[in-house]
């Protein structure tokens, strides 16, 4: 037997409202809680807009240029297809990684197919250096569609694959 449950937390600046259909459940009382620090870094926080591409399904280098003694991180985002989810750990990655991302115009409707042949494509150019796939929720589905290969191998430069939340 596990013994009682801790007490939950206290939530303070937080009235609960009645809930109504399209309203919120918890609302901020005030929000004295947002420091002017915390301020300045949501006003300039990039927007999943300053992430958009146009043309058909492509990767994005976060650097002008890849350092080719770097092991390649290609990053396969979630439904949003997008390098937004990615932003905030660019720093800390591209430090042992040339780090790229899948990047898909929000109009565009290729399919699951042609997206993992594209993935595929970007790792086959690579040949001759360690390649990691990274994939985040429908990314990690797409990674493993690309690590298990069209005829049941993975392609000969992937070094390895990373999921997080996977679909």
């Amino acid at each position: 037997r596990l013994g009682p449950r801790p007490a939950a937390p206290c939530v303070q600046n937080v009235a609960a409202l009645p809930i109504q259909r399209g309203a919120p459940v918890l609302q901020l009382a005030s929000d004295s809680i947002l420091t002017a620090q915390m301020r300045r870094e949501m006003a300039s926080e990039p927007r999943l807009a300053d992430f958009a591409v146009t043309g058909g399904p492509q990767f994005v280098r976060h650097t002008a240029e890849d350092d080719p003694t770097k092991p390649l991180l290609l990053y396969l985002p979630g439904i949003e297809l997008s390098g937004y989810s990615l932003h905030r750990q660019l720093p800390g990655l591209a430090e042992d990684f040339c780090v790229r991302w899948l990047a898909v115009p929000p109009d565009d409707r290729s399919s699951f197919e042609a997206l993992r042949e594209a993935v595929t494509r970007e790792v086959e150019a690579e040949e001759g250096r360690p390649i990691y796939l990274l994939g985040e929720s429908f990314g990690g589905v797409l990674a493993l569609s690309v690590a298990q290969g069209a005829d049941g191998k993975p392609p000969s430069s992937l070094a390895g694959v990373a999921l997080v939340n996977p679909a």
